[in-house]
């Protein structure tokens, strides 16, 4: 029997991701539906005209982080304040690379490196955006000699072929989210059982529109 899929866009930049991750991951509402979770750049979105950080609006800064608090309290996802170090200066390309090479070696370990990324950039706060911070996680989901390996894909591939290599992935996803319509992260393309498809934006429509698409069963949204 056919079963609801849905292509999750996510950069670990966006606290909105980060809430709409953890709730994938965890809510009863989505465990009857294949999830498949595609690094992309932030920093390419804005490039490309399609999205706007809002660091250089006080106003804006100061009701995204109320509102973060607000959702995650509401939707029982982890949450403690403050900024990741080296946040928002430090790109988060290196790592989402990183991402995208566990995803081409070891794709059945995606999940777990992202759980840990994700934990140690959004509640402890660490600057995962940095080689010497995201290595040891990394070794602590794959092993070393796993770890080692995917960091280096990051970088080098291990085929001639250029479209194997994992920095064209990364944009390659970045310029096929764009493509499908996204406004910014997270960015969702919703596929129903009928392999109707329609595009969402953000973590209250995954909440809301994302699960009435799908027709999932509605756990009131909540973990």
């Amino acid at each position: 029997m056919a079963r609801p899929k849905l292509t999750f866009y996510l950069d670990l930049q966006s606290p909105y991701a980060y809430l709409a991750y953890y709730f994938t991951r965890h809510s009863q509402t989505f465990s009857d539906c294949d999830i498949t979770y595609v690094p992309v750049l932030m920093i390419g979105l804005v490039k490309a005209g399609v999205s706007n950080p809002p660091w250089n609006i006080p106003n804006r800064v100061d009701y995204l982080w109320k509102d973060i608090a607000r959702c995650a309290a509401e939707a029982s996802v982890p949450w403690r304040a403050g900024l990741p170090a080296d946040y928002p200066l430090a790109r988060t390309s290196e790592v989402q690379r990183v991402i995208a090479a566990c995803s081409e070696l070891y794709p059945d370990h995606q999940p777990a490196l992202l759980d840990a990324l994700y934990h140690a950039f959004w509640i402890e706060k660490q600057g995962v955006q940095s080689l010497k911070t995201f290595q040891p996680i990394i070794e602590g989901v794959l092993g070393e000699s796993r770890a080692a390996e995917v960091v280096q894909r990051r970088r080098v591939s291990h085929s001639q072929s250029l479209e194997q290599d994992i920095q064209r992935i990364v944009r390659a996803n970045t310029e096929e989210a764009t493509a499908s319509g996204a406004v910014g992260l997270p960015w969702f393309v919703a596929t129903d059982v009928s392999g109707k498809k329609e595009e969402f934006w953000g973590f209250d429509r995954l909440q809301t529109h994302v699960v009435r698409f799908l027709e999932l069963e509605d756990a009131s949204a909540r973990l």
